[in-house]
Formats: structure tokens, sequence, C-alpha cells
């Protein structure tokens, strides 16, 4: 499994207001999602009528589909009449599986104070039980 992120800024030359942004970044949103199956959100910049910072995010079985899909997402940005591509971030990330991880290592000092909580604990139950 991976999963594909693409981060992108949305200009709207011509909006006058939040509404008129809206409409645009609707518009984006509800294409990139019938047509390709992935989230996108507006995800900054919400403030400002005439930029929407926006995230599209899949998951693919692997990094090739992934690619595909975030290409043909770049295509269909392009193709925009409402609006312009500003910056754009690219990134695939392949999450580690359980068995590719490094051992866990316990927290030495953590342990310490456990085992010195739990012997406290032991000498009181001695105490108790050997008056």
């Amino acid at each position: 499994m991976v999963i594909g992120v693409l981060q992108f800024e949305l200009l709207v030359p011509g909006a006058e207001s939040l509404k008129d942004k809206r409409a645009v970044v609707r518009s984006v949103r509800d294409k990139l999602s019938r047509e390709l199956r992935i989230s996108v959100a507006e995800v900054g910049a919400h403030d400002n009528p005439t930029v929407a910072m926006m995230g599209a995010a899949l998951v693919a079985t692997d990094g090739p589909r992934a690619h595909e899909l975030l290409d043909k997402a770049w295509n269909r940005l392009k193709e925009l009449r409402d609006g312009q591509i500003g910056s754009v971030r690219r990134e695939i990330i392949v999450p580690t599986r359980e068995e590719d991880a490094p051992p866990h290592e316990p927290d030495a000092e953590a342990l310490q104070q456990e085992m010195l909580e739990h012997y406290a604990q032991g000498d009181t139950r001695q105490g108790d039980e050997n008056p």
C-alpha cells in the first residue's frame, strides 16, 4: 500500500469574495473526486479570496499506480478554466510494515522507574504479610 499526496495552490484571480473562490474550489474538488476517486480538500488560505491551498490524497496498491493517478490529477488541474495552479508539491508515502519496523526498544529510564515502583510495592506487601 502507498499513499499519494498532491498539494497545490489554486489561484482564483477573478474572485472578489470568498463565495466566488469557494465556487471554484468546489468545482475542482468535485471534478477530481468524481473522475479520479481521490480525496480533495481546501487545507489553507481560507480567508484569502484569490488563493486556496488544496490537498489531494489517494491510496493505491503500489507506487506506479499512485504516480499514474497523481499524473491524471495534475493533467486535470492544467485544464482548469476558472483558476490557475501555483506551487505544487507531490509526495508518495510508503508506510512501514510492522515486520519491517525496527524492534521496539523500551525506554530505559521509564523501565527503571517502573521497576523501582514495583519493588517498592512488593516491599510494602511483604511488610504487611510478615508483621
